[in-house]
């Protein structure tokens, strides 16, 4: 028989506006600025076989999808700069830099996964939360490895509105596991 949920006062959902995602304070961009994240997801792929006039399906690969992320951009401390520094801190340098950077063999650079990576110190979490017993706490957390900044939106600006200027991120990943915290 289905259970009564309607009837169950402790049965709680999760709910969109309970999590933090943790970049990394390295970063520049502090938890409090980002206003919007999807979680992580993945496609299975798959292959044919086909026998006698007939398909026959088999699982394949894993493939995580990127995450897109809204943030806001505040004058101090500043996240567009802090984004660009990670581009730079990627490897990234503009046509102007290439002669003449010590340590680099005639200026020349490259982006790089190391480099990239290191952006985010190897690892991004987020963390959701719930009311358990009437006080949030951690019900899962989410880590992705060795992400890297992909797109980088700065945002449009109108003299028609007094919004707040938002920056679009997408983040590529190798992989994600879900942990749930114990005693959950």
């Amino acid at each position: 028989m289905a259970t009564k949920f309607w009837a169950n006062p402790t049965l709680e959902p999760k709910r969109a506006h309970r999590w933090l995602l943790n970049l990394n304070a390295g970063t520049g961009l502090d938890d409090y600025i980002i206003k919007r994240v999807d979680k992580p997801s993945f496609t299975v792929g798959q292959s044919e076989h086909m026998f006698f006039g007939h398909s026959f399906y088999y699982p394949g690969t894993v493939k995580w999808q990127p995450i897109s992320l809204t943030i806001v951009d505040p004058v101090q401390p500043d996240a567009s700069m802090a984004l660009y520094q990670a581009l730079k801190n990627s490897g990234y340098r503009p046509p102007t830099e290439m002669d003449g950077l010590p340590g680099e063999a005639h200026g020349l650079h490259t982006v790089s996964k190391a480099e990239s990576t290191s952006v985010f110190s190897d690892k991004i979490f987020l963390k959701q939360f719930a009311p358990i017993n009437g006080v949030d706490q951690l019900i899962e957390v989410w880590e992705l490895s060795n992400p890297w900044l992909k797109d980088v939106k700065f945002g449009g600006l109108d003299y028609g509105s007094d919004a707040i200027v938002e920056v679009t991120l997408t983040i590529v990943y190798d992989f994600a596991k879900l942990e749930k915290p114990a005693g959950i």
